[in-house]
């Protein structure tokens, strides 16, 4: 699922960005939320305390996802309001 111009919690940088929801498990995780660049997350000193490990080439761009676990049999909109907790 593409999601344009996601918006970030505040303090994040930057404060939107394209991102892209896998809404089935994949690699162990029940969701994964990609990202197209990696995120400065709002109180956090470098964007290696996420870590991020993941990234995939789809239609000749890299997206990024960090390791962040979601409960199985969600809605989109309750995994993308999960994954973006990490972010805060």
């Amino acid at each position: 699922m593409f999601l344009p111009k996601l918006r970030l919690p505040d303090g994040c940088e930057p404060h939107e960005i394209d991102a892209l929801l896998c809404p089935h498990p994949i690699d162990g995780y029940s969701s994964r939320l990609y990202f197209f660049a990696r995120i400065q997350p709002a109180g956090k000193v470098n964007t290696t305390a996420l870590n991020w490990n993941a990234s995939v080439l789809i239609l000749e761009r890299t997206w990024h996802a960090h390791s962040w676990r979601t409960p199985p049999d969600l809605r989109p909109v309750q995994m993308i309001a999960i994954h973006l907790k990490a972010l805060r």
